[in-house]
């Protein structure tokens, strides 16, 4: 199982973690602020986690990629 994430054309986990990290942030807090977010918002830590059981899912400048593809995450 791979742990890399691709997100178009050019751009991958694998590629540049951090801006992947950033990218995904970026679009879960948009659907978040509509209410469609997936995933449980921790304001204190500015990350986002899962909500069975509180676990880090991705912050701004990192995620835990190996766990969203296996919770089969996908935004």
């Amino acid at each position: 199982m791979s742990s890399i994430v691709e997100y178009g054309p050019g751009m991958s986990s694998e590629d540049d973690p951090r801006r992947a990290a950033k990218v995904l942030y970026d679009l879960e807090m948009a659907l978040w602020e509509l209410g469609m977010s997936k995933l449980n918002y921790d304001e204190e830590q500015d990350c986002f986690r899962f909500p069975e059981d509180g676990r880090f899912a991705f912050s701004k400048r990192e995620a835990n990629w190996k766990l969203l593809e296996a919770l089969g995450y996908t935004p």
